[in-house]
């Protein structure tokens, strides 16, 4: 007889119902573990899962503030809190619980010395992890892929995603993977000079956000622009061109078009479905258990994208409050 499997979920906030959401499409038996130190949100936790459609699975679900209240061998932890709190989170688990798998909620961290220590740490409790940028699992942005290694212009891309007040800080490490999955390039800095100087309190207290424009360069001479208007109601579009290929998703409206040079660069529509996180997060995890990997950025990678993201940030912020701030106000 097959044992259960064992979910945890540390965070019960926004994204970690949907994940809770989620898992309810499970597609084996399973008990799933919600942690939050905060009654309120183990509350609506409880509230969403017993109003959402019923299990197609044999689930159970348990709520709690402790994570001392785990059962000691999880097979797959995902780790929703903010930013601000995670390092601390995955040390306390991993201290006290073995976990095989980790998905970790981004922006992962916000020192960019963090990244090295868990990753030892990782190593030493054989954890392995990944990330959720789940843009580059839309079956528009495969699609995209295909087309763009069929007409080989690996290196002669330029990419731009755009759009009102579309959380740029926290949201920038989606389309910089998106950016490595579609071209195979590393940014290796960015530049922070057309961003707007003054900084935005984010919707998450204690937080900031920002809005101008992100450049960078891919190690083969591809680019990356970012940029988020801060008036406007421009929807978040993203934009991709070579001398072979037009592309253009509107993400917010889920439409997408594509023109080809071989097809007299007339345009023509492509299915666009962009998926809720409450799609996706119970194929994530049953493709963990059943080949221990998934089709999100592992650890390793995240960590490359997101350093000169930070860095950026940082010094981006310090620039305009002289505060000498190391971490990265962002989630």
């Amino acid at each position: 007889m097959n044992a259960i499997t064992k979910i945890a979920i540390v965070g019960a906030g926004q994204i970690g119902r949907r994940h809770m959401q989620a898992l309810k499409r499970l597609d084996r038996p399973a008990h799933i573990a919600i942690v939050d130190p905060f009654e309120e949100s183990l509350v609506k936790a409880k509230r969403m899962y017993d109003s959402s459609s019923p299990s197609t699975s044999k689930l159970t679900i348990s709520y709690h503030k402790n994570m001392l209240d785990l059962a000691d061998n999880l097979d797959v932890a995902i780790i929703a809190t903010t930013s601000d709190v995670r390092e601390d989170v995955i040390i306390r688990l991993l201290k006290n619980r073995h976990v095989r798998f980790i998905l970790l909620e981004k922006v992962v961290f916000q020192h960019p010395k963090t990244f090295s220590r868990m990753n030892l740490l990782l190593k030493d409790k054989g954890c392995k992890a990944w990330v959720n940028c789940p843009v580059r699992t839309y079956p528009v942005f495969r699609q995209l892929k295909k087309k763009i290694e069929a007409y080989n212009t690996m290196g002669n891309i330029s990419m731009l995603t755009s759009g009102t007040h579309w959380n740029m800080a926290s949201n920038a490490i989606h389309h910089l993977d998106l950016f490595f999955y579609l071209t195979g390039e590393h940014i290796h800095s960015l530049d922070s000079g057309l961003l707007d100087s003054k900084l935005l309190a984010s919707k998450r207290q204690g937080f900031f956000e920002v809005t101008g424009t992100l450049t960078g360069s891919g190690d083969s001479g591809s680019h990356l622009l970012l940029s988020s208007y801060s008036t406007g109601s421009a929807p978040l579009t993203v934009h991709l061109s070579s001398a072979f290929l037009r592309f253009t998703v509107n993400l917010t409206e889920g439409k997408a078009l594509v023109a080809e040079a071989d097809k007299n660069w007339e345009w023509s529509e492509l299915d666009c479905h962009i998926p809720y996180q409450s799609e996706l997060t119970h194929l994530i995890v049953q493709k963990l258990l059943d080949e221990g990997n998934c089709d999100l950025p592992d650890y390793s990678l995240s960590w490359k994208l997101h350093i000169p993201l930070l860095e950026t940030l940082i010094s981006h912020i310090n620039q305009q409050t002289n505060r000498g701030i190391e971490a990265c106000p962002i989630s």
